[in-house]
């Protein structure tokens, strides 16, 4: 996730507030990395963080869900 949060900071750096940034987590984060990638993105103003947790685990979205302020979404 720390590649993904990189890329998302230089994008940012780079357009300001003028890009409306996404972030696609493919499934691919546990539950404590999805926490983690979502705390450090706080700060980056994005319109939501797609699949953010391993197999669209519903369970796991709703324990994430009210622990940022980035909206979360799944794919269906």
């Amino acid at each position: 996730w720390r590649t993904d949060l990189a890329l998302i900071k230089r994008i940012r750096e780079a357009t300001g507030d003028r890009a409306r940034l996404r972030l696609d987590g493919r499934q691919q984060f546990s539950f404590e990395s999805a926490i983690d990638l979502c705390g450090e993105l706080e700060e980056q103003n994005l319109q939501f963080v797609l699949d953010p947790v391993q197999n669209a685990n519903l369970a796991m979205i709703a324990r994430l869900w009210p622990q940022t302020s980035i909206p979360l979404a799944v794919s269906a």
